[in-house]
């Protein structure tokens, strides 16, 4: 019952957090601020969280652990190159729309930590991040074999790919206020796949 217990409190938490990071960023929001919002004491946070670098980064990690391990068994029930490079991209769009906070978040990570003194954040989120990267990198070395794609660097042809869709995602979320085009996803694999040109 504990165990249940402690758990139950650390997702409270992490909403609290999800919610006031990406509405102040990592830099203003305050642990006193997420420990009021799900009514402790800030030295009861702290049995949780030793501070807030701790709390975004255990917050980012699970969030991160709970799409990895859906993006493992959901890839592998895609049988094609094509149907995994769809899924990639459908699935990136759907993540941000149910994660929009998330996504704010990261973001704002990454811009505020551009300084020296924050490069170390910076860099612990990179390590998550270049997981999920390896496996994209993966799946389009495997469109490249079966003729889906150019030869052409896997590297480059996956940052393309994440460029499209993170791109339009960002647009999507700050400039037309998080409203998704219906069929964005289909938009975006033509267009990686086919191109711009006539």
């Amino acid at each position: 019952m504990r165990n249940e217990t402690v758990e139950k409190r650390r997702k409270e938490i992490f909403q609290a957090a999800l919610k006031i990071f990406s509405q102040k960023g990592f830099d203003k929001a305050t642990l006193d601020e997420i420990a009021d919002k799900v009514k402790l004491s800030k030295p009861a946070l702290y049995l949780y969280f030793k501070n807030k670098e701790n709390l975004i980064i255990s917050l980012v990690d699970e969030i991160l652990k709970e799409y990895n391990e859906t993006f493992e068994s959901d890839i592998r029930a895609c049988k094609k190159p094509f149907e995994k490079l769809r899924f990639i991209i459908s699935n990136q769009i759907d993540f941000f729309k149910r994660n929009k906070e998330f996504f704010r978040i990261t973001r704002n990570i990454h811009i505020e930590s551009a300084s020296k003194e924050k490069s170390h954040l910076h860099n612990k989120f990179m390590i998550m991040y270049t997981d999920y990267m390896e496996k994209i990198v993966s799946v389009i070395h495997e469109c490249i074999k079966a003729k889906l794609l150019i030869e052409e660097d896997k590297y480059f042809l996956t940052f393309s790919l994440m460029g499209l869709i993170n791109h339009n995602v960002i647009q999507c979320l700050w400039r037309f206020n998080g409203k998704f085009p219906r069929d964005l996803d289909k938009k975006i694999l033509d267009l990686f796949l086919k191109g711009a040109g006539r």
